[in-house]
């Protein structure tokens, strides 16, 4: 008889809702929706541009984005929970930098139906 090697794999269930993380002490300046499919929210803080981008990559890295593209002013990372959870799509975008000061963007994408975009209130500010 022959000895027969089974190998399963393990299968990494995310949150259906991920969390957006904020910028240690960074202050929300403006927050809109559009279409109930994109929430955007500009922020503004004591930092530099890239120790931002650095936090935030590392953030949503850590928590199962994954990059799609990037440059010196941000980036833009997807997330799926499952087959059949809808995706999000987040972009991190500065878009001034002064004076010891950053404002930035911080932009998802919701796919799924209107129902399901209401309930994930953990995207909203």
């Amino acid at each position: 008889m022959a000895l027969v090697e089974l190998t399963a794999g393990c299968v990494s269930f995310r949150p259906a809702c991920p969390t957006i993380p904020m910028y240690p002490e960074a202050t929300a300046l403006n927050y809109m929706e559009k279409e109930e499919i994109i929430r955007t929210t500009t922020y503004r803080v004591a930092a530099t541009s890239g120790a931002v981008i650095t936090y935030y990559k590392h953030q949503f890295e850590q928590s199962g984005w994954v990059m799609v593209s990037e440059d010196s002013n941000g980036f833009s990372m997807d997330y799926r929970t499952t087959n059949n959870q809808p995706p999000f799509s987040i972009g991190v975008r500065v878009d001034k930098e002064s004076a010891g000061f950053v404002e930035y963007r911080v932009a998802i994408g919701i796919g799924g139906p209107f129902a399901w975009r209401n309930w994930c209130s953990t995207l909203k500010p």
